[in-house]
C-alpha cells in the first residue's frame, strides 16, 4: 500500500495494486468538531418565561406550554400538589368528626399533609412555540380532588453565542495616519 498527501497536504492518498482511497478535510466543518449538543438545566429567571394551562385526564398529565424563552426546551419538571382537607381524610378513614361543646368557642383543626409528585415530562419545544408536555401519573385523582402545579424545573439547549467578535464594526485605531 502506498500512502501520500496531495494538493498542499489537503489530500491524504491511500492506494494499493487494487483499491484507491482518497480522505478529504475540511476544518470549517464545526458541526464535526463540536460535540454534540446535551440539554442542561435552564436558569430559573428562563423557567419562570415557560407558561400555560395542565390538565389531568385518562392519558394522565398534559401541560400545554408556551416557550416564551430562546433556549430549545426538551424537558420539564412539573411539581403535582395534591390538597388533603382534614375534613375529608377523616370521613375516608371512617373517623368521627370533633364538635366543641358549647362553652368552647374555638376547635384546633387538624392539618394533614399535602402530597406532591414530580413528574418528568419529554417532548421538543422551540423558542416562542406552544407544545404540549404529557404522560401518566403515578396515582388516580378524583374529580373532586383539589390539586394544584408548577413547573419547578427545565431541561434544554441552550441559544448559540452570537458571534459578537464578528459581528461588531472595526473602530478606527487611534495609531492609524491618514496622509
Amino acid at each position: 500500500m502506498t500512502y501520500s498527501f496531495e494538493g498542499a497536504a489537503k489530500m491524504f492518498q491511500i492506494s494499493s495494486p487494487d483499491v484507491t482511497c482518497s480522505l478529504s478535510f475540511n476544518g470549517r466543518m464545526s458541526s464535526l468538531l463540536i460535540r454534540p449538543a446535551t440539554p442542561i438545566d435552564v436558569p430559573e429567571e428562563e423557567v419562570r418565561k415557560l407558561e400555560g394551562p395542565a390538565a389531568i385526564n385518562e392519558d394522565g398529565l398534559q401541560v400545554s406550554v408556551f416557550n416564551g424563552t430562546r433556549w430549545r426546551i426538551e424537558e420539564i419538571t412539573v411539581g403535582v400538589t395534591v390538597v388533603r382537607h382534614a375534613s375529608s381524610m377523616a370521613a375516608s378513614r371512617g373517623m368521627a368528626k370533633l364538635v366543641p361543646a358549647a362553652s368552647e368557642t374555638t376547635v384546633s383543626a387538624e392539618k394533614t399533609a399535602d402530597v406532591t409528585t414530580l413528574y418528568h415530562l419529554k417532548a421538543e419545544s422551540l423558542p416562542s412555540s406552544t407544545t404540549v408536555f404529557k404522560g401518566p401519573l403515578t396515582a388516580a385523582l378524583g374529580p373532586d380532588e383539589e390539586w394544584h402545579w408548577a413547573i419547578v424545573q427545565a431541561r434544554g439547549i441552550p441559544p448559540r453565542p452570537e458571534d459578537s467578535a464578528l459581528n461588531q464594526p472595526l473602530a478606527p485605531s487611534s495609531n492609524v495616519v491618514i496622509p
